[in-house]
C-alpha cells in the first residue's frame, strides 16, 4: 500500500468526518478498544457483537500506518485510555477509571482531535499553541 493509499485509509476510518459521527461507548470503541480480548464487561459496552481482532485508532496508529512513521511496539501506557487486560479495567494513563469515565476521556480526546483538525485545516496551527 503506497503512502497516499494508507493516509487515506486512516482518514477515512478516524479523519474529522468519522469522529463527529461517534459519541458514547461508540466513541470510546472507535479510539481505544482493545484487539486481542472480548471480555463479557466488553461485551456489554460495546455489544454482543464485538469480538477480538477490532482495530481501533489507537490500534492504527501502532500496527497499520508504518509508511507513514507508525508507532512500533506497544504504546498502551503511553495512551490516554486504554483497557488493561491483566487488571480487567479501563486506564487512564496508569489510573484506574470507570467505563463511563473512559468514555467522558474519549469524548475529550474526540474534540481536541477535531480542534487540531479545524486549525490545520484554517492553516492557523502555531508552535506557540503545543507549548502554553
Amino acid at each position: 500500500m503506497s503512502i497516499q493509499e494508507e493516509r487515506q485509509n486512516f482518514i477515512n476510518r478516524f479523519g474529522p468526518e468519522q469522529l463527529e459521527k461517534y459519541h458514547g461507548a461508540e466513541l470510546l470503541k472507535l479510539l481505544a478498544a482493545p484487539k486481542q480480548t472480548a471480555t463479557d464487561d466488553l461485551k456489554l459496552l460495546f455489544g454482543n457483537d464485538f469480538v477480538p481482532g477490532f482495530s481501533s485508532m489507537y490500534q492504527a496508529l501502532e500496527e497499520e500506518t508504518n509508511s507513514l512513521g507508525g508507532m512500533n511496539g506497544t504504546m498502551t501506557s503511553t495512551r490516554e485510555i486504554f483497557y488493561s487486560t491483566k487488571e480487567k479495567c479501563w486506564k487512564h494513563y496508569k489510573k484506574s477509571i470507570s467505563s463511563d469515565e473512559a468514555i467522558q476521556e474519549a469524548e475529550q480526546i474526540r474534540q481536541h482531535l477535531l480542534t487540531v483538525a479545524d486549525l490545520l485545516k484554517r492553516n492557523i496551527l502555531k508552535t506557540q499553541q503545543f507549548h502554553e
